[in-house]
């Protein structure tokens, strides 16, 4: 899965730039924009669409994060990791 390479070149990049990556699974469920996934059972359909939701809304977000941005290196790897996002996005689509 690309998953983790890409997130292991985020942090080398934030190390890079002088920040200090963080990515412990309670500081990301603490600090993170997306909307619970329902805690009920619930059916293929509705799982699609509620994975496609927060798909569009992390989508758009690192959107709007590359539009801000004025060093090229980190405009790169965001783009790559935007491309991936929308192609799997475009999966789930394609599942509904």
């Amino acid at each position: 899965m690309w998953c983790q390479p890409v997130a292991d070149l985020i942090a080398e990049r934030l190390a890079a730039i002088g920040g200090s990556p963080e990515g412990r699974p309670s500081t990301i469920a603490d600090t993170t924009t997306l909307a619970p996934f329902p805690a009920h059972t619930i059916g293929a359909g509705e799982a699609l669409r509620a994975l496609e939701a927060e798909s569009s809304h992390v989508i758009d977000a690192l959107s709007a994060d590359i539009a801000a941005l004025s060093d090229v290196v980190t405009v790169d790897l965001y783009t790559t990791v935007l491309e991936h996002l929308d192609k799997h996005r475009w999966f789930i689509r394609s599942h509904e």
